[in-house]
């Protein structure tokens, strides 16, 4: 059996140790809010869970949200940006049109 701290890089810095320790104990599974992890080798976002799924067996389940994470942010910011513009120029813009091969007419 390998140790959570060495099957899981940086699994002290962010209290994952005794989130396993407390599904462990009551069987409950738990969830842990996207963290972001920092070393020599990598910086990425984990969104966590983990479960016991039978006596003696304690799954961890994490997913690397760093890439959606700056899709969503560009997003935001886009959104915000467009939004400006229809303050901005809103005759123009509502009577814009798209085309069916996607470019905006106005």
């Amino acid at each position: 059996m390998q140790r959570s701290s060495r099957a899981i890089p940086g699994a002290a810095d962010f209290g994952i140790i005794d989130l396993i320790r407390e599904v462990n104990i009551t069987g409950v599974p738990r969830h842990i809010s996207p963290n972001r992890h920092s070393d020599s080798r990598t910086d990425i976002l984990r969104d966590m869970a983990v479960y016991r799924p039978n006596e003696g067996v304690i799954a961890v389940v994490y997913d690397d949200v760093s890439d959606s994470v700056k899709v969503c942010t560009k997003l935001e910011k886009a959104n915000e940006s467009l939004a400006d513009w229809f303050l901005i120029f809103p005759e123009s813009l509502s009577d814009a049109k798209t085309t069916e091969s996607g470019p905006w007419k106005l």
